[in-house]
């Protein structure tokens, strides 16, 4: 009997129902490991490893219709190279990160972006997505992350908006694994192992928007793909109340390259003919518009 009591208790606590639930936030990081003013209003600090060997650690999480980002912020007072901010993304939110499960993790030098076979954690994903930056100073470390939501890659996390996903967040300082068992989910492969695992529901830009903002909330680009130094048409939208969407372009990484204008403040549809193609390197870009009221539109642009 209290073998099954056991059970039933260890059973419970992996539940992702028992998990710290995070607000959801609509907003974008620059992944460059400053916490700048501003930059993670949108999120709310959670503290996290407070049970552990590193209280006074705290995670924010926000997403916009491209990325999820991840700051994490540790009183860590001594910086390496081998310090990582480790996220393993619970896709299918069963409450352990398993089979078919992503992860990327950061330090000062790297990038890496991986996922579990079943054996091990330690397969790259052929395609490296995301971007990952740290910052040192004397109260401690500050990691940036961010992964795309949806790439097509079936090595990668594919989410969407209203969707709640598990995050499995620890720290590795100075390659040995640090955190807290502040929730009794198996963050780590074996399932032994535990840290801090919070929910986390993907934001949706038209959530209480209003329709007359939402109509008007688009953006189309022609032609794409674009050669370089090609003009390129940012077909958007200007919303009844005149106010335009702020254009920026950003890379696959999420880090904004340049603000585009000037647009119009004319209600109706208007196309801007942006001419700095010629300064992008061939890849893969995103275009973003984003309204007041009615979050954020983006198109893929490819550059040849």
């Amino acid at each position: 009997m209290r073998a099954l009591f056991v059970l039933a208790l260890l059973s419970w606590l992996a539940s992702p129902g028992f998990a710290t639930s995070i607000p959801t936030a609509h907003g974008t990081a620059t992944i460059d490991g400053v916490k700048s003013p501003g930059e993670w209003d949108a999120a709310t600090a959670q503290a996290v490893f407070a049970s552990g060997t590193l209280p006074g650690s705290f995670l924010w999480v926000m997403d916009d219709d491209v990325n999820i980002y991840v700051g994490l912020f540790v009183p860590d007072h001594t910086f390496t190279p081998n310090d990582l901010a480790w996220v393993r993304f619970d896709s299918k939110h069963d409450g352990v990160t398993m089979v078919g499960d992503d992860e990327v993790n950061g330090s000062s030098v790297t990038l890496f972006d991986s996922h579990f076979d079943g054996v091990s954690w330690a397969i790259q994903d052929l395609r490296r997505q995301g971007s990952a930056a740290v910052t040192s100073n004397m109260a401690g470390n500050f990691f940036e992350i961010s992964h795309p939501l949806n790439t097509g890659d079936p090595d990668d996390l594919f989410v969407g908006a209203g969707q709640t996903i598990g995050l499995c967040v620890f720290y590795a300082n100075d390659g040995t694994i640090f955190g807290g068992d502040d929730d009794p989910t198996g963050c780590l492969g074996s399932g032994l192992s535990q840290s801090t695992y919070v929910d986390y529901t993907i934001s949706s830009v038209a959530s209480a928007d209003p329709m007359a903002a939402l109509a008007f909330a688009h953006i189309a680009l022609t032609p794409n793909p674009v050669r370089q130094g090609a003009e390129l048409a940012i077909d958007y939208g200007v919303p009844p109340s005149g106010v335009p969407p702020s254009l920026a372009l950003y890379t696959v990484s999420g880090r904004k390259l340049d603000d585009l204008g000037p647009l119009s403040h004319e209600p109706g549809n208007h196309a801007l003919h942006w001419q700095g193609a010629g300064a992008l390197s061939p890849g893969v870009y995103f275009v973003r518009a984003r309204y007041q009221g009615a979050g954020m539109r983006s198109k893929t642009l490819i550059v040849r």
